[in-house]
């Protein structure tokens, strides 16, 4: 965990000048500031200039956050302090790069913007001994009195800042934060911005055809990358079609009237014709769940028209018996030879609902589940079983239900008029969830979740279905538990680990 305590930077170089380096470094240790020598290095040399030039008061250079990184997105700044007034950035190099610099503040300023305050942003540069600030896109060198007057200036500095980047608001849904997506009111990740650039790059290196995968379990902000990367492909003069391998959304369509072309995976035969009008690049979402022939053949079209492919997948959110058993994965990962991409870390989804996932589906594992936000309660009779998820919906949640099957299944009874089945939810999020377990849920004797009361395998696999409807919520979860002893005494040894 990190410390992201404050720190005043004047004693900060005093530690330095008295005991040197590895007192530095092992206080840094402490702390959980994980600058490098040369950093370190730089930032002795800005308190330098500071000294040199001008009589420091040292309360000036308190309160600052060293090495700060906004939670959940990872995005790092070398020195940040804000105030009541306002905020300044500084960020410490040993060498001179102007693209490099230039980029940096941009970005920096790009995570900031959101703040209401007044906003300073400067880098010092230890080869020349320089503060330089960007100034209607240019580099411009500044001198020290500028930096020391805004920290002159009288206020009451935030030892806390983390509420600055609530991540419900940044880390959104193109789907269901639709408007806040087509306004740019998200952030990426570091990780995110390095494999979208590395894309672009690639496609704008050769009009050759190009197979590009990106794979990512639920809440890495696949979906999220995919769309942004569509939005500045567009941007770029690339002409894009989007292929959703599923059901299109309310998203889809609030996305489709702003300028998107995009096709649910049973029209896929309208490729031919969208190639014909121009598109060069098809980015396929959810494609986990793609046919073998589709595959193949979409493939071939695109090394025919050279045209280049995007596949976006998540290998665990399969709901059928033919996507778990089908090569399509395998088909991806060659055709993409070294054009492969991963989102690893979890940036959307609650940890706790993850481990939750692991305890639900089989009795035999047990997490510690820090902060948890499920709740669940048992009912025995099915009237009140209705009244309950309305009263739930008003509330705030989203009542998720097993997909029916004309054929009889023990869970066809709660899927009520308007209720959002799990197939039609794929890929997105929603701060609550809830979701009925009746009666026929049981564990094996492997301690698996099972269903009985049935001779026949589903359409859609159960505990498939059932893990997608859990990780589609962002931070709460709701179980209706009816007239089930075993999975209410589960759900209490979970809760109460």
């Amino acid at each position: 965990m990190k410390a992201n305590k404050t720190q005043n930077i004047f004693s900060y170089c005093q530690l330095y000048e008295r005991f040197g380096i590895d007192f530095i470094k092992e206080i840094n240790s402490i702390n959980k500031i994980e600058l490098k020598d040369h950093e370190i290095n730089s930032l002795i040399g800005f308190m330098k200039l500071f000294n040199k030039e001008m009589s420091l008061n040292s309360y000036y250079f308190d309160s600052f956050f060293i090495d700060y990184k906004i939670p959940r997105i990872g995005k790092q700044f070398d020195l940040l302090k804000i105030t009541n007034k306002y905020l300044i950035n500084i960020e410490l190099k040993s060498d001179f790069n102007l693209d490099k610099i230039v980029n940096q503040l941009n970005k920096n300023i790009y995570y900031l913007s959101h703040i209401d305050k007044d906003k300073y942003f400067f880098t010092y540069c230890l080869e020349n001994n320089k503060i330089f600030k960007l100034f209607q896109d240019q580099l411009i060198e500044c001198n020290v009195k500028e930096v020391y007057d805004v920290l002159d200036s009288y206020s009451s500095p935030d030892e806390s800042i983390d509420h600055y980047f609530d991540s419900k608001t940044f880390l959104i849904s193109p789907f269901n934060n639709t408007e806040q997506f087509l306004n740019k009111q998200y952030f990426l990740t570091d990780h995110q911005f390095q494999i979208k650039n590395e894309i672009i790059k690639l496609l704008l290196e050769s009009n050759n055809s190009k197979i590009i995968s990106i794979e990512g379990e639920a809440g890495t902000g696949k979906s999220l990358l995919v769309f942004d990367l569509a939005k500045e492909l567009q941007e770029k003069k690339f002409k894009v079609l989007i292929i959703h391998v599923g059901i299109l959304n309310n998203g889809h369509h609030i996305l489709k009237s702003n300028n998107f072309d995009i096709l649910p995976i049973k029209d896929y035969q309208m490729i031919n014709n969208k190639i014909n009008h121009g598109v060069n690049i098809i980015i396929f979402d959810e494609s986990q769940r793609i046919r073998e022939n589709q595959l193949i053949s979409l493939i071939q079209l695109a090394r025919n028209y050279k045209i280049s492919l995007i596949f976006s997948l998540d290998p665990k959110q399969k709901l059928k018996d033919y996507e778990i058993q089908t090569k399509s994965e395998e088909i991806i990962a060659v055709n993409s030879k070294n054009n492969n991409y991963t989102l690893s870390k979890k940036i959307r989804s609650n940890d706790n609902i993850i481990k939750f996932c692991e305890s639900f589906f089989n009795k035999n594992k047990f997490n510690n589940l820090e902060s948890l936000k499920i709740k669940y309660c048992y009912l025995d009779d099915q009237k009140y079983v209705f009244s309950m998820i309305l009263d739930l919906i008003k509330s705030g949640y989203r009542y998720i239900a097993l997909t029916p099957e004309k054929r009889k299944l023990p869970f066809n009874f709660y899927n009520y008029p308007g209720t959002d089945k799990v197939h039609e939810i794929i890929g997105q999020e929603f701060e609550k969830v809830v979701f009925v377990v009746n009666e026929n849920f049981t564990y094996n004797a492997d301690g698996n979740l099972t269903l009985t009361g049935i001779n026949f395998d589903p359409y859609y696999r159960i505990d498939n279905m059932l893990h997608q409807i859990i990780t589609r919520a962002k931070e709460n979860i709701y179980v209706i538990v009816v007239k089930n002893k075993e999975i209410y005494l589960r759900l209490t040894e979970i809760v109460n680990r």
